[in-house]
């Protein structure tokens, strides 16, 4: 740079910690690389801070380099050559969009080719994610939302290995908040991951058998006859078991292919192990007599063959009674159809939400469908199921019971019983994903978590047999997971100890809710419900104690997962449609940091509200957070 620096850039360049002559790939580099060490759900100053000083340095930058161009001297071209500095006559940042499809297209590329382990599709996605184009925070963000619609339209060829190495690579099995920004889309990948938990936790037996069946359904040929006969109860179980995840690694087609070639004979329904140490003899082929009793056997039909000659009469057929024929089942016509609505898979259809649409026909053969599109209360994307610990738990149109308790997991232990009623669940959010509300006072839940060992209890208000009683889930830390004596005792202890505390209080009433639309006015800002989204209506004149950068016609992602029911109501519940709200640095000032789709663009945007008098009016810049693209 051949311009002095001035102080502001200086300043900027200084808390990013480059040198004066720094350019602006080094900048934005640098911010790539602080920004991941600061936790914007508890450090928002700082995340502030670093934000000024980098769209405070790019600007610096620009306007030096345009000086330092008009201050050189033009060089005598002909009319047709243009100059070699007009590019840089002024800053023009590149578009977060343009920059997520451009890498999304070479990433969609190689995933059409499939992969072939999860190593590879892991490299794939690194080297995505280490590309400069994607050091744009806002292109970063588009490309994991494009690869996380790739992945929830379903299994393809070599796409087994992707979604395993996207929760880890995008932190969404780590960091489940996380998914609340992509909304019912999040809501979907919660499922699938809660799904994919629960299928790898199994006994070695049965995850051998079931993921064999997996394989099967992958390959184009139809397995034989008795093969088919054989499986089909074990993909019948991983339907009703793993909807949303088994989409996703296995083919949906060869399932409804599966089915409509049933036997003529129904095979024995599967017994699973639940013992890992059990040998799976239930699923062996057929029962095959031991070499002692084959004499008996021979012997046993020869007198009955003498007894029928010498009888002389013919014993009549069995036939069943009227009415108990053999059931038929009945199976969709038409190809399968597509379990998520299309606002649930692309973004810029997010004015459906709310449209009551309806999937006429299950996916599967004697199955409900695997989900529901968005009605005026929808629910939430695979929410018929949920785990937490050792329990499964299952969701109807007005409760929630327990389905299933696992007593041999390492994920917990619990004095829940199959068939209890959790009280206090029928009145949450339909939206809200299953295992948020578990894990949330929704459900009039007491949670503690133990600060030495980091053991979680929960403790729920369950009817049991017509009788209200209390119940307890002690789950292990995540690094507690391996079956040690020390974890074992240690939750058997916080379970005993939770079996003495008194029944928590009964949930609060729900808010009473208007049926028509309702605005709430946040400062100069006024959202507004539309359907069942929330929607920036009215951006007035900014001010010293109300400032941001949202405009008119932004849609706030946060709130399609949030923990009330639309319309809002009352400020106070707009806290719940934020990206990150920390807790107060002091009593006067109250940031909101959002997540907001803008012509199809997902976008952060911030609102601070301050009460009067208590700072001086903010500055341009500092009252420009987050306007700058990257």
């Amino acid at each position: 740079m051949n311009a002095p620096v001035d102080a502001g850039l200086a300043a900027a360049l200084a808390t990013l910690g480059l040198r004066p002559d720094a350019d602006a790939r080094s900048v934005r580099r640098a911010y790539a690389q602080q920004v991941k060490q600061i936790d914007q759900a508890t450090q928002l100053n700082a995340f502030q801070e670093l934000r000024e000083a980098y769209e405070l340095a790019l600007r610096g930058i620009a306007r030096q380099e345009a000086q330092a161009s008009d201050a050189a001297p033009t060089p005598e071209v002909e009319p047709s050559q243009p100059s070699s500095n007009t590019a840089s006559a002024g800053f023009a940042p590149p578009d977060s969009a343009e920059l997520a499809r451009a890498m999304f297209l070479g990433f969609a590329v190689r995933a059409d080719a499939g992969f072939k382990d999860e190593a590879e599709a892991t490299a794939a996605l690194q080297g995505a994610l280490a590309d400069d184009r994607l050091l744009n925070l806002e292109a970063r963000t588009l490309f994991e939302l494009q690869v996380a619609h790739r992945i929830m339209n379903g299994w393809q060829p070599g796409h087994e290995f992707l979604f395993g190495p996207a929760c880890e690579v995008f932190h969404w099995e780590s960091d489940r908040s996380h998914l609340r920004v992509f909304g019912q889309l999040g809501a979907a990948l919660d499922a699938a991951i809660n799904e994919k938990l629960i299928f790898f936790d199994q006994p070695i037996g049965n995850l051998d058998r079931l993921d064999r069946v997996i394989k099967r359904l992958r390959r184009d040929e139809l397995p034989s006859s008795t093969l088919l006969r054989e499986d089909l109860h074990f993909v019948q179980l991983l339907v009703q078991r793993y909807p949303n995840w088994l989409r996703l690694v296995t083919s949906q087609s060869n399932i409804n292919t599966w089915f409509s070639k049933l036997p003529p004979e129904e095979p024995a329904a599967p017994v699973l192990s639940t013992s890992p140490a059990e040998p799976l003899t239930t699923l062996d082929r057929g029962w095959k007599p031991k070499p002692a009793l084959t004499p008996w056997l021979i012997g046993l039909f020869v007198v009955f063959m003498l007894a029928k000659l010498l009888g002389g009469g013919s014993t009549p057929g069995y036939r069943p009674p009227p009415g108990l024929g053999r059931p038929q089942s009945t199976m969709p016509s038409g190809p399968p159809t597509n379990p998520w609505p299309d606002s649930a898979l692309d973004p810029s259809k997010g004015s459906q939400f709310g449209s009551g649409t309806t999937i006429p026909a299950p996916l599967y053969r004697d199955l409900p469908p695997l989900s529901q599109a968005p009605s005026p209360q929808p629910q939430a994307a695979g929410a018929q199921f949920a785990f937490l610990g050792n329990v499964t738990f299952n969701r109807t149109s007005d409760q929630i019971t327990v389905d299933e308790v696992d007593k041999g997991s390492a994920r917990g232990r619990s004095t829940l019983q199959p068939g209890d009623r959790v009280v206090g669940c029928a009145t949450i959010d339909k939206r809200v994903p299953f295992t948020f509300a578990l894990e949330s006072a929704a459900c009039g839940t007491a949670k503690s978590v133990d600060p030495k060992t980091g053991i979680v209890t929960y403790v729920f208000h369950v009817m049991r047999r017509g009788h209200s009683t209390t119940a307890a889930l002690v789950m292990p830390p995540p690094q507690g997971l391996a079956r040690t004596a020390a974890n074992a005792a240690a939750v058997e202890e916080a379970l005993r100890a939770a079996a003495m505390l008194p029944m928590p209080p009964p949930a609060p009433p729900p808010v009473s809710r208007p049926s028509t639309e309702a605005n709430v006015q946040l400062g100069h800002v006024t959202f507004r419900r539309q359907d069942s989204a929330v929607v920036v209506a009215h951006v007035g004149e900014r001010t010293s104690n109300s400032f941001g950068t949202l405009q008119p016609g932004d849609m706030v992602l946060g709130c399609m997962a949030g923990s009330y029911q639309l319309p809002l109501t009352y400020p106070g519940e707009v806290r719940h449609c934020v990206v990150s709200n920390p807790p107060l640095q002091d009593a006067l000032t109250t940031p909101y940091m959002f997540r907001i789709l803008r012509n199809g663009q997902s976008q952060a945007a911030s609102l601070t509200l301050r009460s009067p008098g208590s700072e001086p009016a903010p500055s341009p810049d500092s009252s420009r957070k987050f306007s700058a693209k990257d």
